[in-house]
């Protein structure tokens, strides 16, 4: 049983760390995805915009040159977005590299120890069945949440508003991991806690 949790506390302490380096690159990556949006409004305003007579005179080609640096702004923007996009699947595999840990350990074990042991938790921690399952669980959610921002951001066209405008709203859209909160409060005892065998 001590292998069985120790590997349990250090994946949940990984857990943990890579939950937390999520949520902050989630927050940092919303004010890139909102400019784009606000980028992509500029470039239809300035390709649907007409200018006045003196104006395209005076600059004949005043409009190609705004349009060229909305559209390096916009590139400099998406390359950001990409590297996010990078971080994001980095720590999707960190969590993929922790789930396998555990399931080999638990293929290794199960049939060592006594189900009741497995099955049966305490006030401090929950049955170490159920957290196998929560490790599954946690890995899956993030590994769908990284797919669906893989699909985000390689459907992006710079001349659709109404993308940019839905992808600001699914890019933020985190409900699909509200248990991972109450799952990791419900094992902090757990980990810090002594080894129970």
């Amino acid at each position: 049983m001590d292998e069985i949790i120790k590997v349990l506390k250090r994946s949940f302490e990984a857990v943990q760390t890579t939950v937390k380096q999520w949520e902050e690159t989630q927050k940092s990556s919303n004010g890139i995805v909102e400019s784009l949006l606000n980028l992509s409004e500029q470039l239809q305003c300035c390709e649907e915009g007409s200018y006045e007579h003196e104006l395209r005179n005076e600059f004949p080609d005043l409009k190609s040159r705004v349009l060229f640096k909305i559209m390096k702004v916009l590139e400099g923007k998406m390359e950001k977005l990409r590297e996010v996009l990078q971080t994001f699947e980095r720590l999707k595999n960190n969590l993929q590299k922790v789930r396998n840990t555990v399931f080999q350990v638990y293929t290794e074990y199960s049939d060592k120890v006594d189900i009741e042991n497995l099955t049966t938790g305490s006030p401090t921690f929950p049955p170490y069945v159920l957290m196998f399952e929560w490790i599954m669980d946690i890995t899956r959610w993030y590994n769908n949440l990284y797919e669906q921002k893989k699909d985000l951001v390689n459907n992006i066209s710079y001349e659709d508003k109404a993308y940019f405008q839905s992808l600001v709203k699914k890019w933020k859209d985190d409900s699909s991991l509200f248990r991972v909160k109450g799952i990791l409060e419900q094992v902090s005892m757990f980990i810090s806690g002594p080894l129970q065998t």
